[in-house]
């Protein structure tokens, strides 16, 4: 009995932040098709791009709900979302290599948002790209959508090849859960599924998880040094509107480049199972809630930071709050000139 009220508990947080981070996304992409200023085109590629990641992300999460359940030499995964239904490992683990390269990729946008107002990206014929230095106007737009999608390839191929890779059979499953970790308890309607850790398609699936967010990091403090800078060099050159936006979407890519650090709780619950220090349901569901979390909060960082998104957003919920009321005043302003006219 306490183990369903536990599940529940998980399962209405899980389908609840799922809700939230994918109604949230909806909005900022509509804002980003609907309200983006001719200026902010450019930059929106790449909003628009991680916006379509996160949504990615949290659906199939929902799908899946996976119980991650560590083992010495084996990636195996307890499905418990609606995906479990199909009995299909074949669509299962795609799914869920889907939410996973959405968890990995995140960082590496992140820092491309940084770079976009920074780093020189190619040379060619004694002239260069730069993904925006602030001295400069902004990339045409095809420009800003070809990084992205370029810098999305290699996510997306390790992404297929983790989906459609070997992996383990259920009988092979249950032998090793039953060797390994006896007192797990499953319910029959679960789906597992899993994968030998020494695979190359598990193992580049699980390295590009983990290792690309450190190399983002550094990546992230240099630029935004480099970029504050040149703000201060330039600063008087600047209105005082546009210095303000600069700095708006900076402090907003900074905070939503200090939610991966949320993960350090994700590493710290599969740690504790891995090492056999202790066991318990909810540390199963932890490392994937976690990062659920992180993607939950992306869209709202840049639903405030980014000016015309915000200011939109808030037109909208302005004009939706005040219609019913100025309705309301209007038809009862029609009604006393009936009245009058009648009495006249």
């Amino acid at each position: 009995m306490e183990l369903v009220s536990v599940m529940n508990i998980l399962e209405y947080n899980h389908y609840i932040i799922c809700s939230i981070g994918a109604i949230a996304n909806s909005t900022l992409i509509l804002l980003i098709i609907t309200r983006t200023p001719k200026k902010l085109r450019s930059y929106s590629m790449l909003i628009l791009s991680m916006s379509l990641l996160e949504m990615c992300t949290l659906i199939t999460s929902a799908a899946v709900f996976p119980r991650l359940l560590p083992t010495s030499h084996y990636l195996i995964i307890a499905v418990t979302g609606p995906c479990r239904f199909t009995q299909s490992i074949d669509i299962c683990l795609p799914v869920y290599g889907a939410m996973l390269h959405g968890h990995s990729h995140f960082g590496i946008t992140l820092g491309l948002s940084f770079c976009y107002r920074e780093v020189p990206v190619y040379s060619c014929c004694n002239s260069y790209f730069s993904l925006y230095i602030i001295t400069r106007e902004s990339p045409p737009v095809i420009y800003s959508a070809m990084t992205a999608f370029l810098v999305y390839l290699p996510t997306l191929a390790i992404c297929i090849a983790f989906g459609t890779g070997s992996r383990l059979k259920p009988a092979e499953i249950l032998n090793i859960l039953h060797v390994g970790r006896p007192l797990y308890e499953f319910s029959d309607a679960e789906l597992l599924m899993g994968g030998d850790l020494a695979s190359p398609t598990f193992l580049s699936g699980i390295f590009w998880v983990c290792c690309p967010i450190m190399g983002v990091y550094i990546l992230i403090v240099n630029v935004a040094y480099r970029i504050h800078r040149t703000l201060a060099i330039h600063e008087k050159s600047m209105s005082v509107k546009t210095r303000q936006s600069h700095r708006e979407i900076i402090k907003g890519l900074i905070i939503q480049a200090c939610l991966p650090t949320l993960y350090v709780f994700a590493v710290s619950s599969y740690a504790i199972q891995q090492f056999n220090i202790y066991h318990a349901l909810p540390l199963e569901y932890i490392p994937h809630s976690v990062g659920d979390i992180t993607i939950l909060l992306s869209p709202f960082v840049t639903l405030y930071f980014v000016r015309p998104y915000r200011e939109a957003l808030l037109r909208i919920v302005t004009s939706c709050r005040f219609k019913p009321e100025t309705q309301r005043e209007s038809s009862v302003l029609r009604i006393s000139t009936l009245q009058l006219q009648n009495h006249l």
